[in-house]
Order: structure tokens, then sequence, then C-alpha cells
């Protein structure tokens, strides 16, 4: 159904249009965190754990942890569904599947730069998030075809995730005033969060429902909402505000014009590896990110085979972390923001604390 165009207009500019292109960008990252994370999940079910993992078997069913599942009859018949699925995948192997997703990932992060800047962060961010969406549902007929095929599957997916957060930023530098990055970026960032915290608990109701029977729904219903979100995407976000028909000369005037045209400039490699801020950023992001994608893949197989907590449990225990993360960021957003228009601090420090908290924090709460 489409939206008439008079009053499209109309909601555009009482609301803004930047702000549309804020909730689509939201939205994305939620999308594409929940494509990620469903696999930790759902892989739960798709496994037989009592019997690549013999010790399971010796224990009584009766959960580790009570305060979740008291130990009653029900208890016993969910730790009995969580470790009866049709897969027998080492503890190993399950670490590959997982893993593959961070293979494509990894490779593509500096290429989908470039390729925002040339041509259009729009379309590689849409692209990136609707391929991996596409590619998600495949995954049940590629698991059941042969695990090299599922982890090629898995591979793709990052690969093409692994282009938009650099497509996204690039669409925050021309949809955005730097006096209000901070705290826009904080709240489009912060889907990742939110997609983890719904993505979770959702991939886990669906893998222990009859829904296309049970673990491939965590990976076609998810899919399809991503491939519906493309067609949002594609049809309402623009590249830059001055290619938006809906924006009102007040607003493109407020966001101001920051029209580039990287295409002809050439990238200084020489400077970008000889300086050393990029070298402690990276080195920062290294750190930050290994413990968080650590935690964020390996949570629920530890929550399953060591608490024996059961699957819906499981979602809703790895997911939790990222409720205050979310939170926590938007505020700190708003803070910096205001420490930066009022002269308090500088943006680089604040950014910097930021950073140092955040990083800090997030590995001593989970120790």
């Amino acid at each position: 159904m489409r939206i008439p165009d008079k009053l499209f207009v109309s909601l555009t500019e009482c609301a803004g249009v930047r702000y549309m292109f804020v909730v689509a960008g939201f939205l994305g990252m939620c999308i594409m965190y929940a494509l990620r994370v469903n696999m930790s999940i759902a892989i739960i079910a798709m496994v037989n754990m009592t019997a690549v993992n013999p010790h399971l078997d010796n224990l009584t069913h009766e959960p580790m942890c009570a305060v979740f599942n008291p130990p009653l009859e029900t208890s016993h018949m969910e730790f009995a569904q969580v470790h009866n699925g049709e897969f027998f995948w080492t503890p190993k192997l399950q670490g590959v599947i997982i893993g593959s997703f961070y293979y494509g990932y990894s490779i593509s992060q500096v290429p989908g730069a470039r390729l925002a800047e040339i041509y259009s962060g729009k379309w590689i961010f849409g692209l990136g998030t609707g391929i991996s969406a596409l590619l998600s549902l495949l995954i049940p007929i590629a698991a059941y075809f042969h695990i090299a095929a599922l982890i090629f599957i898995r591979a793709l997916q990052g690969l093409a995730q692994g282009v938009t957060f650099p497509a996204m930023y690039n669409l925050l530098g021309r949809w955005i005033r730097e006096e209000e990055k901070t705290l826009v970026e904080a709240i489009v960032i912060s889907g990742i969060n939110i997609g983890t915290v719904i993505g979770m608990p959702l991939a886990a109701k669906l893998s222990n429902s009859d829904v296309f029977g049970g673990w491939p729904s965590a990976f076609y219903v998810i899919g399809i909402i991503g491939c519906i979100w493309f067609l949002f995407w594609s049809t309402f976000v623009t590249n830059s505000p001055s290619e938006q028909p809906c924006i009102t000369a007040k607003e493109l005037a407020h966001i101001g014009t920051k029209e580039i045209d990287h295409s002809k400039k050439p990238i200084p490699w020489l400077k970008i590896l000889t300086f050393r801020p990029f070298w402690a950023a990276a080195f920062a992001q290294l750190v930050g990110d290994w413990t968080f994608f650590l935690l964020l893949n390996n949570l629920p197989t530890f929550y399953s085979t060591i608490l024996n907590f059961n699957i819906e449990t499981n979602g809703y225990m790895a997911s939790f972390p990222y409720v205050l993360q979310s939170a926590v960021g938007c505020f700190s957003g708003y803070i910096s923001d205001e420490a930066i228009k009022h002269g308090i601090v500088t943006p680089i420090f604040a950014r910097k604390v930021c950073n140092l908290l955040g990083r800090y924090c997030f590995n001593i709460f989970h120790l």
C-alpha cells in the first residue's frame, strides 16, 4: 500500500525527514543484529547436545540454577527438549559454524567504506542488510544439505553485513549536524543492542515452537522481516538530504550542505598507517569487539550446556545485558552533546571518555 504523496509530505514536514532516516537506520541495525544472533540461539535446538556432550547424559535433569528453572517435571522435559536436536555437530564444529559469519564480515568493511563514499551509502547499507536477510531464508536448506553449505551461507551473510557499518557512518555524516551527531549516532547504533534484545528471545521462542518445524522459523521469520524493511528503506530513504524530494528548505538549511566528491580523492594510505591515533583507535576497537562478540556468540551455549537453562530462558538471559547498554548509550550521547555544546569539554575528550567507559565497564561487569 502506497502512502499518498500529500500525506507523506505533511508527515515529513511535521516530524522532519532526517528523523525518518534515523528511525529507518535504527530499524536496519535492529534487523541486522537479529539476523546475526539468531544462529547462536537456534543452534541449541538444532544440535543433539546430549550426543555430542556425553557428560550431559550423566547429569540429573534438574537444572543447576533453581531460580530460573525449579526442579519440577516440566524442567526435566524442557532440559530434554533443548538437547534433542537432529544434527550431531561437535562443540568445535558449532564454533566454526557460529564463527564463519565473521570470516566474511572481517574482510568487507574497508571495501564497504570506499563503496559508500564513491557510490551510495543508502544502497550499500540497504543491500548489505537486505542480502543478509535473503541469505537467512536459505540457512535451513543449507543445514539439511551439507554443513559446508551452511558455513558458506553464514560467511556470505558476514560479507554482506560487513559493508553496512561504514555505509551507515557515511550516511550519518551527510544527514546529521555535528552538534547532534553524538546523540543521533547513539540512537541509531543502539539498534544493535535492541536487535539483540529482541532477536535472541524471538529466536528462542520460534525454535521452541512448531512454526515451520521449530528452529527453521528463527531464520525464516527474521529473514522475512528484513526483506520488508529493505522495501521501506529503498523507497523512503535517500543518500543525502538534497536528494530527498519531500525535505523542506528550512530543514535542508538546518542540516547544511555536505556534498563531498570522494571519488576523485586518493586515499593517503601511508599517512593513515603511520598515524598513531589511528592505531590507538584500532586497538581499542579490536579489544572491545573481541570480548563483545565472544560473549554474544558463546553465552547461549554456556547457559545451555553448563547452567542447563531451557532455550527460552536462555534467550532472555543472553540478551539482558544489552538492554542497559542501549539505554546508557543514548543517555551518554545526550550528555556528551550537551557538554560539547556548552564548551565544557571538547568533542575528542568526550568521545575518548565514552569509549573508555563503554569498553572497560562492559568487560568488567561480565567478569
